[in-house]
């Protein structure tokens, strides 16, 4: 589908435009050609397609996909970066259609001095997303969860984030810092805590200040989780969306 709204907070408009192509769960990258100027859209999903316009057309671009699935691109000083899924490593390449090779493991160093990967570290983490900063510090921020924790959902497992100043020496806080948590705070006084925020994405101003995150959310689960009409297996806080209504949520970040 392809909303459109005046500002990122909605009111979205449904249906007057043409779908997006490329299927669920797209990356979109917008940058400036280094040789021209000229702004360019990228859908990411499998295939990189491109168009001088948001609304399209969309062509794909021949050879190379993308750097695999929930990838997460970033173009930096000339050059493409991109991570996926499990965030096990950063891709590069110069141009896009070509091969990816490796950048960099992700691997973090601990207080301790020892090297572990990020993937190990912070246990079942996915659908990343990464920025380098207006200091040229790299980030990337998870979704993560725990399929051991079946109730108290509003304390669960939720995110992670690891940083860098160069994309190949990687760090994380500890004790362990979660970049974003459960519960989502509105302009009326009111709360709502989410049993699952995820695959987030952020928005930056022209300064490359953070300004918005959208996330994918289980919009009706609460705290208790979802096992009290389960008679099976027990189900996992981040499972509870299987089970009911999901949409998004755009949050105005306090910064």
């Amino acid at each position: 589908m392809h909303g459109t709204a005046d500002k990122i907070t909605g009111p979205y408009s449904w249906g007057v435009e043409p779908n997006i192509p490329g299927g669920i769960n797209p990356a979109f990258l917008v940058y400036n050609k280094t040789t021209t100027g000229e702004t360019q859209y990228t859908l990411w999903n499998g295939n990189i397609r491109t168009s001088d316009s948001p609304y399209g057309p969309w062509t794909v671009i021949p050879g190379r996909g993308d750097c695999g699935t929930n990838r997460a691109p970033v173009f930096h000083n000339g050059v493409f970066y991109c991570t996926s899924q499990r965030t096990t490593q950063v891709y590069t390449t110069t141009k896009l259609g070509d091969a990816w090779e490796t950048y960099s493991d992700i691997n973090v160093t601990l207080a301790n001095g020892t090297s572990v990967s990020y993937a190990s570290q912070f246990e079942t983490v996915e659908d990343p997303f990464l920025w380098i900063d207006a200091r040229g510090n790299w980030h990337i921020i998870n979704h993560r969860y725990n399929t051991s924790e079946i109730d108290h959902c509003g304390s669960s497992t939720i995110s992670a984030h690891t940083f860098s100043t160069d994309g190949k020496e990687w760090h994380v806080m500890e004790p362990a810092v979660e970049p974003y948590t459960h519960t989502v705070h509105y302009d009326d006084g009111t709360s709502f805590t989410f049993v699952t925020l995820e695959r987030p994405n952020l928005h930056f101003n022209d300064k490359g200040q953070l300004t918005h995150v959208n996330l994918a959310v289980d919009l009706v689960t609460t705290d208790a989780g979802c096992n009290a009409d389960n008679t099976g297996k027990p189900r996992a806080c981040a499972e509870c969306k299987f089970y009911n209504h999901c949409g998004t949520t755009i949050i105005d970040l306090d910064v």
